[in-house]
């Protein structure tokens, strides 16, 4: 039964502390180890690799004695050398589960130090690990902690574990990688039900501030009343506020930049006549609006003299008494030849004696290339409720820039540079952080937990989050949250370019779990545009306005809680 323990992914938090959960039900058939030589009844041994030569014993007689029940014993004289590794363990026979949080606890005497090691019996195919075939069924195995040698004295450990979603049944190993001796027994795993919400919810969380983000993600969440997390970079944000890329903005004598609400007690609106570059086609109208009717979106184009070339409705919105967003994209048609000097203008209108109001309209060109969100839509959407965290001020890899300031400033991004575009001085975990915030202040934006750029972090990075008063970060790992989970380390599940191609069925098993375990299920989220363009653009990490959709459609009909980060760590 081969077994890598040292690719393995760490997914429990684990602590020190004395025995605990007798009030609960034990899993483990046989905890204690009753039985004679050669093992105990229910329990399993295995030794693999450069540790092949172990030797097993049972019962083991040891000085001092365990607090209840028998000792297993394995000793390991002559670890090999050989590529690839070794260990030797002594297992219970997996247990079937139906629950994600259990609570482990055993002890243990080691001369040195020792890995803990779930096993998972797991579906041939699954989402969570590249599962391996031994004796006919599939198992994943995770590292749990590295354990230290406890100088002639027995140590009792206990974890709190995670386990995949489509888990089928668990075991703990104990193992030997090395010469030594180890020494276990008094075993005890329980269904953790401290841990776990009231309910199961869902965030859907949308990282680096792209513009694609505001144009196609927001209007979703909005049209369905839900609330996002968007993670943003501050400084690519002021530098696309700076580009004016809103071209609604350019004319300084319009009032409505500042995300102002235009209320009007009469039946229409009408956009200030802009003049378009003739050579631009392509165009992306957003904002939010209420109405207490029918309301019809249209543009009329002009020539250089004042003619009308030509009248065209883009959109008709329904009445909404909540502020609801839209995103409009459209085309000049052919026939329209606008030349120097032409331009158009933008009017909304419902019936006679009813009314409408507007915020944040923009009009910008659509392109191919990736850009980000200006300041005005980041500010459209924390108040409509969206919320607004950290991503840091360059999109830079904090341990790096911890270990090594100057790695801002070379080129290429991890593991070359550590920002995602070189800067002109080295910068610091500290000066990441707190310019953005100063940034985000500044501007009237509030925020108060974070994303980890490229998921890098280390417990020096989340005591620094800490004392800023950021109250949660996202990392980048695999998993589900419990009331437990770490909030500087909360876990995810990616959505990206290849689960959107294989299909809604690994989201909705995602969705489905964390529902039915009562557990807290973060979705990250990149560029969210059409999907020629995630090809043509080599994005691997986005995914199109239509699965966003498909998702959004699916927690509705299901009546899924939609929460923002935020409002996750209030239930924790």
């Amino acid at each position: 039964m081969q077994k890598n323990p040292f690719t393995l992914l760490l997914v429990a938090l684990f602590l020190f502390s004395p025995m605990f959960a007798f009030g609960a039900t034990n899993l483990i058939q046989n905890p204690t180890l009753q039985g004679t030589s050669p093992g105990p009844t229910g329990w399993l041994k295995a030794s693999w690799g450069n540790a092949s030569g172990a030797v097993f014993s049972f019962p083991a007689i040891t000085n001092p004695k365990i607090d209840i029940g028998n000792v297993a014993q394995v000793k390991i004289t002559n670890y090999g050398t050989s590529v690839g590794g070794g260990a030797a363990e002594w297992y219970f026979s997996p247990v079937a589960i139906n629950g994600l949080a259990y609570d482990f606890s055993n002890e243990y005497m080691a001369d040195v130090p020792t890995l803990l090691v779930a096993q998972y019996k797991v579906p041939q195919t699954t989402p969570d690990c590249t599962p391996s075939l031994e004796g006919g069924s599939y198992y994943c195995y995770f590292t749990l902690k590295s354990l230290p040698a406890t100088s002639g004295a027995w140590v009792t450990n206990k974890a709190t574990i995670t386990a995949p979603a489509d888990a089928l049944a668990i075991s703990v190993l104990h193992i030997l990688t090395s010469n030594g001796t180890l020494n276990v027994g008094n075993y005890s795993l329980t269904q953790n039900t401290t841990s776990i919400f009231s309910q199961g919810m869902i965030s859907l969380t949308f990282d680096d501030g792209w513009s694609s983000q505001y144009k196609n993600a927001f209007p979703i969440l909005s049209n369905a009343n839900m609330k996002g997390t968007f993670y943003v970079i501050s400084n690519p944000m002021l530098q696309a506020n700076a580009s004016a890329e809103n071209i609604l903005c350019n004319n300084p004598s319009i009032d409505y930049c500042d995300g102002a609400v235009i209320s009007s007690t009469q039946n229409s609106w009408t956009a200030a006549e802009q003049y378009p570059d003739p050579a631009e086609r392509s165009y992306t109208f957003n904002q939010s609006y209420t109405a207490n009717s029918t309301a019809t979106l249209s543009v009329t184009y002009f020539n250089p003299n004042g003619a009308t070339l030509s009248r065209i409705t883009l959109a008709t919105l329904q009445p909404s008494s909540t502020p609801k967003s839209i995103s409009v994209n459209f085309q000049i048609p052919p026939y329209v030849n606008l030349t120097n000097g032409s331009y158009f203008s933008f009017t909304e209108s419902v019936p006679l004696g009813k009314t409408l109001s507007v915020q944040n309209p923009s009009l910008s060109a659509l392109t191919n290339e990736d850009t980000y969100m200006n300041l005005q839509q980041v500010k459209s959407m924390q108040s409509s409720g969206q919320e607004i965290g950290f991503h840091t001020a360059d999109h830079c890899d904090l341990v790096m820039l911890e270990k090594n300031p100057n790695s801002a400033m070379l080129a290429g991004g991890p593991p070359s540079g550590a920002c995602a575009s070189p800067l002109s001085s080295p910068s610091t975990p500290t000066q990441q952080i707190q310019s953005a915030m100063q940034i985000f202040s500044s501007n009237g934006i509030s925020a108060n937990t974070m994303s980890y750029p490229y998921g890098s972090y280390d417990p020096n990075i989340k005591s620094l989050l800490k004392s800023n008063g950021i109250i949660a970060s996202r990392s980048v790992l695999p998993g589900y949250n419990t009331k437990n989970t770490d909030p500087y380390a909360l876990y995810n599940q990616i959505i990206n370019q290849s689960v959107t191609n294989n299909g809604f069925t690994t989201v909705k098993n995602w969705i489905d779990t964390a529902i039915a375990n009562k557990q807290w299920l973060v979705l990250t989220f990149h560029n969210v545009e059409p999907a020629n363009l995630l090809t043509s653009n080599g994005d691997t990490d986005g995914t199109t306005p239509e699965f966003l959709q498909t998702i959004v459609n699916y927690l509705k009909s299901k009546n899924t809680p939609v929460v923002t980060v935020q409002q996750g760590m209030g239930l924790k």
